[in-house]
């Protein structure tokens, strides 16, 4: 490149890594660098337009957050819900940008190479054990964000440049369709409707929830009364998945 060599038609695709990650509304910490979701994610989004132009795909190869703590000071920071939850509104925000595949940080990380970052390890016993957040919201997302989805982008009206809601659909090869609601508000619940076209609409919908308390929890199923119009109560700092049925 410093040739003034076009590298492009020998790359695939091209990669990025976010380790940088806060919500917008939160002002910097002694964790690391960061910067806000929607600060990476206007800029991710012309990173894609750049692929796209190539033909080719921008993949989030690894994604985490050292906002709440890492090696330097609190190791144990990334396994915490509001880290592994700033992590999941930058997947359901970086979906609808156009990144097209994620990479957590790190499956079986032993937690002691950058933090708690395991998602799943040995206990003293040596079985096989999920660590609670990382594993409540990464396998919540993992489950129901399949591998060559089509993106469908949420998107709040009226427009609010610190919106403590994203959500975004998913409809799978299968046809299954998935709507991922993040929740970044600590204070209160949020209640939103969701106005779908026909080709996302569905009769019944069924809910499970990550939260700071909950861990996959599944919530009573919905049933609007209207298919284009589904009314969602999200709980505070929140991952939400509805999923059609019918």
């Amino acid at each position: 490149m410093a040739r003034g060599i076009d590298l492009d038609p020998f790359v695939d695709a091209y990669s990025i890594h976010f380790y940088s990650l806060r919500f917008d509304g939160l002002a910097p910490s002694e964790g690391s660098w960061t910067s806000p979701i929607g600060d990476l994610m206007s800029l991710t989004a012309r990173q894609v337009d750049y692929c796209r132009e190539r033909g080719k795909r921008l993949l989030a190869a690894e994604i985490g957050t050292f906002y709440y703590g890492w090696r330097l000071n609190d190791p144990a920071g990334p396994a915490t819900a509001d880290a592994t939850l700033t992590v999941a509104e930058g997947v359901v925000r970086g979906m609808n940008v156009g990144l097209a595949a994620f990479g957590f940080w790190s499956f079986m990380n032993p937690n002691d190479i950058d933090g708690w970052f395991g998602i799943v390890g040995l206990d003293a016993q040596k079985k096989l054990t999920r660590t609670p957040h990382p594993w409540g919201v990464y396998g919540l997302l993992s489950r129901h964000a399949r591998p060559g989805s089509t993106v469908h982008p949420l998107s709040l009206t009226p427009g609010r440049n610190l919106s403590p809601v994203h959500g975004t659909v998913l409809v799978a090869p299968s046809g299954e369709k998935t709507v991922l609601i993040a929740h970044d508000d600590a204070s209160r619940r949020a209640r939103v409707e969701l106005s779908l076209p026909p080709v996302l609409q569905a009769k019944r919908w069924e809910r499970v929830t990550t939260d700071r308390v909950r861990i996959q929890q599944p919530l009573p199923a919905i049933e609007p009364a209207t298919p284009a119009s589904v009314p969602v109560v999200v709980n505070p700092m929140s991952l939400t998945v509805l999923t059609a049925r019918g």
